[in-house]
């Protein structure tokens, strides 16, 4: 096995990974409010990306098409964001909504809002894609806050 395979292997492996904590950081967050994305991202991801989506492209196998199809499957589910009735999920991490300090809604925007997390030192920006419940965003939010 050559490096280039390994490196390729320890990638697939370090994706299917945080794969799986962002599915067990979205169990956590339990019933879902919002849907959407954010400016939230991790560096160790992006970088490994970086290197390792180039390795896959060059590889001579057939199964290179099936894995990138992975990659991309498990990099949209990682991403994805999930506010629900006990915390909030970004990337593959779980953020209780006792942590949560401060939300307050994007100016001149109706599906964008700003949270501010105890332990983080910068807002994180949030795009809503689906809400799940039919009460406006900014309303839905007032409540979480002071419900928490």
């Amino acid at each position: 096995m050559k490096l280039f395979d390994i490196i390729l292997l320890v990638f697939i492996v370090y994706m299917f990974y945080k794969g799986i904590k962002a599915i067990k950081a979205k169990k956590q967050v339990g019933a879902v409010i919002f849907k959407g994305s954010s400016n939230y991202k991790s560096i160790q991801t992006m970088i490994f990306s970086i290197f390792a989506l180039p390795l896959v492209i060059l590889l001579e196998w057939n199964i290179k098409y099936m894995i990138l199809i992975v990659i991309v499957v498990l990099g949209v589910l990682i991403e994805q964001v999930y506010m629900g009735e006990h915390g909030i999920k970004l990337n593959d991490e779980f953020f209780a909504k006792e942590r949560i300090m401060h939300v307050y809604m994007v100016e001149g925007r109706v599906d964008q809002f700003e949270v501010m997390i105890n332990g983080r030192t910068d807002t994180v920006k949030i795009t809503i894609s689906k809400s799940f419940i039919g009460k406006p965003v900014e309303e839905i939010l007032k409540a979480y806050v002071i419900n928490g």
